[in-house]
């Protein structure tokens, strides 16, 4: 195992006590089930909407709801999407009058109720009302979630650092935590690879609040001489499946630190698949670029980011699939792109090791393309008589 100083890489890891502050701010959790049979009335302050633009989808506005004599602050999200549950679009709540909307909300809630039922989260202490749910969606708690995969590493490895990569997102929407484990390194070696080129494993856990997404627990390695990270699904095992799964937290959290046990004992087979990826030679740019394009297609590659893509691999001094992987994560360290997008691009770079239909792509071109083009096809069947 390599020896790797976390002080030469303190910009590029967070202390667990900076996700754990982070994500303590949207909890504790709770949810409310609203019918018909509840007595509802929304007020909206007459400037609630002035620079609504610029306000965070989960900061509180200058609006209320108030359940059985019960007054709970709304956040923009939720604001909206009151109106967006019965008809009124989002950006027609934002110009009509607070009055307006007081009126059409007033009485969807009451009079045009009929069977419709919401589950309404609330986080904090001061129980802001932050989405509107259906009612048989539940949030799975994030400090529970991290707590169960923790628990499944320090079963295995008690003595483990564990720190968190910089692109650490957290929102209602999505909740994304890379763990990583500086003492659980390699070094790879061979064509594309850096001086002393250390990789280390982690653990990506992916949650919603609002379940908007669904909640996963995949591999994560970061690569140390660029920063760039790469998400490497498990399987299919790796998502919980709300409807099949079910919604009862003690068995989300039971399956997720068992699921942590799982990559943890697999990160030297993935870490083999990274390895492995130096000896597929693409033999020449023409090569390269087609195998780009089949990914560009294949895995959806935001258009936005496929040049930067293109001017990474021409930088590359070896064409390998190791370099058209890199080329892809290391556009995800830009820290100006949308979290979504760096998520985007390093579960497309991490699908690249374990990806059959690359590998095999590869291989042809190294043995088929680079062959002379002079030479007898070994495999042309012949009609000559015998």
């Amino acid at each position: 195992m390599p020896a790797v100083s976390i002080q030469d890489h303190i910009g590029k890891f967070l202390p667990l006590s900076t996700v754990l502050d982070k994500i303590k701010q949207t909890e504790p959790l709770d949810t409310r089930l609203i019918t018909s049979q509840n007595k509802i009335k929304f007020t909206f302050d007459p400037i609630w909407a002035m620079s609504l633009d610029t306000i965070h989808d989960d900061a509180p506005v200058l609006a209320q709801v108030i359940i059985d004599g019960e007054e709970f602050p709304l956040t923009k999200t939720a604001a909206l999407q009151a109106g967006a549950a019965f008809g009124i679009p989002k950006a027609l709540a934002k110009r009509l009058p607070s009055y307006l909307l007081e009126q059409n909300l007033n009485f969807w809630y009451s009079a045009g109720m009929e069977d419709k039922s919401f589950n309404l989260l609330s986080i904090g202490k001061d129980n802001v009302i932050s989405a509107f749910m259906k009612p048989t969606l539940k949030p799975f708690s994030n400090l529970g979630l991290l707590d169960a995969v923790l628990q499944g590493v320090y079963e295995l490895n008690p003595d483990l650092e564990v720190y968190a990569d910089w692109r650490f997102n957290h929102s209602l929407q999505q909740t994304d935590i890379r763990l990583v484990f500086p003492d659980a390194s390699r070094v790879l070696s061979g064509p594309g690879t850096a001086q002393n080129d250390i990789w280390s494993h982690g653990i990506h856990i992916t949650n919603s609040l609002t379940a908007a997404h669904q909640t996963m627990i995949d591999h994560y390695f970061v690569r140390w001489a660029t920063g760039a990270g790469a998400t490497i699904q498990l399987d299919s095992t790796s998502t919980w499946n709300r409807k099949a799964q079910g919604q009862a937290e003690f068995e989300l959290f039971t399956w997720a630190t068992q699921t942590a046990k799982e990559l943890v004992e697999g990160s030297g087979e993935r870490l083999d698949a990274i390895q492995s990826l130096v000896h597929l030679d693409l033999g020449s740019a023409a090569n390269a670029s087609d195998i780009l394009k089949d990914i560009n297609q294949d895995y959806r590659v935001p258009v936005a980011q496929r040049q930067s893509i293109i001017e990474n691999l021409a930088k590359s001094e070896e064409l390998t699939m190791y370099t058209v992987m890199q080329s892809i994560i290391d556009v995800a360290t830009n820290p100006t792109l949308p979290a979504d997008r760096q998520d985007s691009l390093m579960r497309i770079g991490g699908a690249i090791p374990t990806s059959t239909f690359d590998t095999v792509k590869a291989q042809v071109w190294r043995e088929g393309h680079l062959a002379d083009k002079t030479a007898p096809n070994p495999y042309e069947i012949s009609n000559t008589a015998a």
